[in-house]
């Protein structure tokens, strides 16, 4: 086999992996995403978002970023979220009654005139005050978002030398602090995925 040939299987192979990955994941789950922002990657260095899987053709990812002096919204569909540059992991935090889908999109983009009024805002620091209204609407149910963001931090550390390395596909794991709140069919869904992704 020429070595053409070999990165083209390689590469066959990783896509058959993401789209597997992605077709594992539960329909109307809701997850905090994690990025990496540099390479090599320190300890907890990530961008933050949201990824809510809506189905086989993939979901929608809500984020902000950085532009200039200030932050923008960068919102959008997502066809495979497994495909993205470097992901590090997904954490499930929910799953989303189809009747609910339209609130939780208003919901998260209820800071998207006003991001730059939020006092030193970063991704983090807005996905937490959205996850706050999530949690209002009871949309979603954790009882410790600072455990939460404990525990996302400590995937992404796990994970990142991982995503460095381009290990496919990319981790997805259960926050704790929300688990109990689960129905069992997304909780199975996610181990699965998991286990595919150790494995």
């Amino acid at each position: 086999m020429s070595r053409l040939q070999a990165a083209r299987a390689k590469a066959q192979e990783i896509r058959s992996a993401q789209e597997q990955a992605l077709s594992q994941l539960h329909p109307h789950s809701l997850y905090i995403a994690l990025w990496l922002r540099n390479d090599p990657p320190p300890l907890d260095d990530f961008h933050w978002a949201f990824y809510h899987h809506k189905g086989p053709a993939g979901g929608t990812i809500y984020q902000v970023k950085e532009l200039g002096e200030g932050w923008i919204t960068d919102h959008g569909v997502s066809g495979c979220i497994f495909k993205s540059l470097f992901l590090c992991c997904l954490v499930q935090i929910g799953s989303i009654a189809a009747a609910s889908e339209q609130t939780l999109d208003l919901t998260i983009r209820s800071y998207d005139n006003k991001l730059n009024e939020i006092p030193n805002v970063t991704c983090k620091v807005w996905l937490f005050k959205s996850l706050l209204q999530l949690l209002r609407h009871a949309l979603i149910h954790c009882h410790d978002p600072k455990l939460l963001e404990t525990e996302c931090l400590a995937f992404g550390n796990k994970f990142r030398l991982d995503a460095s390395g381009n290990v496919q596909p990319r981790p997805v794991v259960v926050a704790t602090s929300c688990l109990k709140y689960f129905d069992n069919q997304a909780v199975m869904m996610v181990a699965i995925s998991s286990s595919a992704s150790s494995s």
